[in-house]
């Protein structure tokens, strides 16, 4: 230690160490309910597999848009934590749809298709988790796979 210098108390350290940056001296953890409706907004996507709209060959999926969507409406305007998980849900969510739109588009005629929609699916599924139980501790979340980022 330089002369003048004191080492950090290690209970302080302790108690204020973990926020959203991480380190030191960062903020708290955010209460328990906006961690809950951070990862609310992730977790609502999965509801989406039992809302579908019928078209006239197809079945299309809206409820992994329209739950992250109703979340983050409602509830972005309490915290920044909910309303970043809430912009970065839709965007995924977005992104996936896209994703499954192109697949349809260019595979249709393909016996692959229900094999690379399922790949899809269950990639969406594992990062929704992932992106749920990482915002339920309070932590932010960035989706990898995500092209462009329509609400920023």
């Amino acid at each position: 230690m330089a002369a003048g210098r004191t080492a950090p108390d290690p209970a302080t350290l302790a108690a204020g160490s973990r926020g959203t940056e991480g380190g030191p001296g960062s903020a708290p953890d955010p209460p328990e309910d906006l961690r809950s409706w951070a990862s609310f907004c992730h977790f609502s996507a999965l509801f989406g597999l039992l809302l579908w709209i019928p078209s006239q060959d197809y079945w299309v999926p809206v409820g992994h848009l329209l739950g992250p969507v109703l979340v983050w409406l409602s509830m972005k305007n309490r915290a920044a934590l909910i309303d970043r998980a809430g912009r970065e849900a839709i965007n995924f969510q977005l992104t996936m749809s896209a994703y499954g739109a192109a697949l349809v588009l260019v595979f249709s005629q393909v016996f692959l298709l229900s094999y690379l929609v399922l790949a899809l699916v269950s990639a969406d599924l594992v990062l929704t988790i992932k992106a749920g139980v990482v915002t339920s501790r309070g932590e932010p979340f960035r989706y990898p796979l995500v092209f462009y980022r329509v609400l920023r």
